[in-house]
């Protein structure tokens, strides 16, 4: 009763889905302006290194791009952002990275939306399921973090959710045809990995379409793929190259298992440690709050799912196909890609907010079950069976974190993922520094420290892999800076410039920057792999 009086206008799932997005777009706006850091290297190094190469002149060049194995359609996207910040005057990194960042986090806010009508989709009798989902899209630690991040693999997840939503309906408008083609050839460009979910998902929307609708759902396919071929063509002569040398490298040369080798089972490891347990906080933190959503979502129980069901216009049938066909997507991409040596969790990133989907819909529904029938057992068992459910929940998140703190993983994995990182606070250091003009970097990689991207000087930069056959005496010669580990010793012939908690920069206290000698290799990064020079014409 007091849950009537005190919201006498009753929310609509629309207006909290609003309110959602609205916080999720805040979270990430905070998180992209002020946690700024790196997971992988490939971030920097593999797109935004190379659209501030195709802009500003200069910058790293990884092995793949030497050998065509990444398509050029992300880094031109990038590059054009850059060149248009460029002309309005915006050329420092401080500013173009937080845009881009800023960009990328609007991307991500997408799958929101995407959660919510996958949910809804999979599991329309449940009012709580598609709220919940969109709440773990709009706030789950994984998907916040890479959020500002422009990677194909989180940029691709984004178009395949998107593509789920609208596939999964029951019948779709024209314009939601046309969109679903487009994201689905920009899944599938921007990650060629996903070819087979995609093709997947694309039988399940042909098979519900009509065949004009199948036709512009194909126009928008080839309107996107049509857009990255085009990239392709100008940068490498050939749309296919990429695709065609990658898996030339990588599955035949087997180029990728030089960066490391995991267990077939490394995916489903890493899903469950990483992600699934975790939404036994959600249901410990969500299903106290049930019957308070319940109130504002909705008066009559039964009134709510019958139109919610009416709603979607999706038969049990094809309900029960919605969650086979989404299930079966997160086994494709977990079974397809564990079957590849080297193996890294922001591969199946898609994996993430789907499994998410599924389980908060699940979840849901058996409780929303569970809480009908205890509401007619007596007046004080529906808040007996909430505590006892939620210190239940509590206990069985508390005891699976637990499992991995006392090597600190749980710990160390979300402090790094939240903090900012200090190779790059060092990198923007040296930018405001005089006579920087040759920089060795030995506290961490290039990628990590941002590259150019970053540094945004035209300046010689060196890595470990540049100094093989030079002592450390002999640093001077070459050397206006070195950037080394506080436990390391001191270069000769060098003097501290800034000395941050774990990192030292030295400056050259013998030789002018005009006078050193030069290295070859500053602008070419391969990350220790012995390339077979005879693939480089394939």
């Amino acid at each position: 009763m007091q849950f009537r009086i005190y919201f006498s206008r009753q929310l609509t799932q629309k207006q909290l889905l609003t309110i959602i997005a609205c916080l999720g777009i805040l979270a990430r706006l905070v998180y992209s302006q002020f946690a700024e850091n790196i997971i992988h290297p490939d971030e920097i190094i593999q797109y935004a290194e190379q659209a501030h190469k195709h802009v500003f002149g200069y910058g790293l060049e990884p092995w793949e791009y030497r050998f065509g194995v990444r398509s050029w359609f992300l880094p031109t996207v990038i590059s054009t952002v850059l060149a248009l910040l460029n002309q309005l005057g915006i050329s420092e990194p401080e500013a173009y990275t937080k845009i881009i960042r800023l960009i990328a986090s609007i991307a991500s806010c997408s799958l929101i939306w995407s959660c919510y009508q996958i949910t809804k989709n999979c599991f329309p009798k449940s009012r709580l399921g598609p709220l919940i989902a969109s709440i773990t899209a709009a706030f789950w630690i994984e998907i916040l973090v890479y959020a500002p991040r422009a990677t194909p693999e989180a940029l691709a997840s984004y178009a395949l959710c998107a593509a789920i939503g609208i596939a999964t309906k029951c019948r779709s408008s024209q314009k939601e045809n046309l969109l679903a083609g487009i994201l689905i050839g920009l899944a599938a460009g921007l990650r060629y990995q996903y070819l087979p979910p995609i093709a997947i998902l694309s039988i399940l929307y042909s098979k519900r379409q009509t065949i004009r609708q199948v036709s512009i759902f194909a126009i928008g396919i080839l309107a996107s793929s049509s857009a990255i071929a085009i990239s392709d063509v100008i940068r490498w002569g050939d749309p296919l190259k990429p695709l065609v040398n990658n898996f030339k490298f990588n599955a035949i040369e087997g180029i990728s298992a030089t960066f490391g080798v995991e267990t077939w089972h490394f995916y489903l490891e890493q899903l469950a440690t990483s992600s699934v347990y975790l939404i036994a906080v959600i249901v410990a933190i969500i299903y106290p709050f049930s019957a308070w959503l319940t109130a504002i979502t909705s008066a009559n129980n039964r009134l709510a799912t019958t139109r919610k069901h009416k709603e979607t216009g999706l038969t049990n049938s094809q309900i029960l196909e919605n969650r086979l066909i989404v299930a079966l997507i997160v086994l494709v991409i977990i079974v397809s890609h564990s079957a590849v040596p080297h193996k890294e969790l922001r591969f199946t990133f898609a994996t993430i907010p789907i499994t998410l989907c599924l389980i908060s819909g699940a979840t849901s529904s058996l409780l929303e079950r569970l809480n009908r029938k205890v509401e007619k057992s007596s007046c004080y068992a529906p808040k007996a069976f909430r505590a006892l459910l939620t210190i239940s929940m509590a206990t069985l998140a508390a005891t699976l974190l637990s499992h991995s703190w006392p090597n600190n993983h749980v710990v160390n994995y979300y402090k790094k993922l939240l903090m900012s990182s200090k190779p790059l606070l060092v990198t923007k250091y040296l930018r405001s520094l005089e006579g920087v003009t040759s920089i060795l970097r030995l506290d961490t990689s290039r990628g990590f420290a941002g590259g150019y991207y970053y540094l945004h000087l035209n300046s010689r930069l060196y890595g470990q892999q540049n100094i093989n056959n030079i002592e450390p005496d002999q640093f001077y010669n070459y050397f206006s800076h070195v950037v080394l580990n506080s436990d390391s010793k001191a270069p000769a012939n060098f003097q501290t410039a800034k000395r941050f908690p774990s990192i030292i920069i030295y400056s050259n206290s013998l030789i002018k920057s005009k006078d050193l000698l030069p290295l070859d290799g500053h602008n070419t990064i391969y990350n220790g792999v012995d390339i077979n020079f005879s693939s480089a014409n394939f």
